[in-house]
């Protein structure tokens, strides 16, 4: 597969942050729809007539023939489902750093523009499992158990994800895995399982950075309104988010150029 990383720094306001977010995500967007439209040029010339006829009397040609007749359903053909062409969108950054507000402005989008989307969230999956409310130990890197069921949670999601992208039949479609992906062991794994579909999706890692304390004492505040914390005391709740993002910087590394040779 073939990676592209975008690596973006949030504005120091409320307004920029948000305006940024939605240009990081029409950025993306509009880079896979380019992909699909140069496909697409392809696929008009195969269809294009080559040779042509010959003009009347009036110096035009006659009624379009067998050899330069457009297919009658070429101008009602989806340009997304010309051709195949699955991508799969790893987010990457800390909690609270604005990735599934990206990821739903690109599902958004690219569904609005007839390419399929859709979110896998490994964080709404764990609540699933019924894991809402777990304590900021089972994000400590130091807790093993916790390790390993938190690995496994998001390889189930990105497995759900690529089970999707092979239903979709024909055409383009972009799954996007909303992950913190804070790792190279992990983007690693992504890479090893993306790498074993037939054929393998075109593989982006997207990551999110702020480091703006407003912003992040915003976002906070917004986290406390998840099932993590649901009835929970609002001062408690956000001193174990707190807790909760110091145990992922601990472990944290950013994306970086070297991370193709992994491939």
């Amino acid at each position: 597969s073939i990676r592209i990383i975008l690596s973006a720094t949030m504005p120091s306001n409320s307004a920029a942050w948000d305006a940024a977010k939605l240009g990081i995500a029409a950025a993306l967007a509009a880079w896979l729809l380019r992909r699909l439209r140069r496909k697409r040029l392809l696929f008009i010339e195969r269809l294009t007539p080559t040779q042509e006829e010959p003009p009347d009397a009036d110096g035009f040609p006659d009624s379009p023939t067998a050899q330069n007749a457009v297919p009658r359903d070429f101008y009602s053909i989806n340009p997304m489902s010309v051709v195949n062409e699955p991508v799969v969108i790893a987010m990457v950054g800390l909690p609270a750093r604005g990735k599934s507000y990206i990821s739903k402005t690109i599902v958004r989008y690219l569904n609005f523009m007839g390419c399929p989307a859709k979110l896998f969230n490994a964080g709404n999956k764990r609540r699933d499992q019924g894991l809402a409310g777990t304590s900021v130990s089972f994000f400590d890197a130091d807790n093993v158990d916790a390790k390993k069921q938190r690995e496994q949670i998001a390889m189930e999601t990105l497995d759900e994800l690529l089970a999707w992208l092979r239903s979709v039949r024909g055409g383009c479609a972009c799954g996007i895995f909303d992950a913190t992906n804070t790792t190279v062991e992990r983007r690693r794994d992504v890479m090893t399982r993306c790498a074993q579909e037939s054929p393998p999706p075109r593989l982006v890692f997207l990551e999110s950075i702020c480091n703006d304390e407003g912003i992040l004492n915003n976002n906070y505040q917004m986290k406390l309104g998840n099932d993590d914390y649901k009835d929970a005391d609002a001062a408690e709740a956000l001193r174990d988010f707190v807790e909760r993002v110091r145990a992922y910087e601990k472990i944290y590394e950013p994306i970086t150029d070297g991370e193709a040779a992994l491939e």
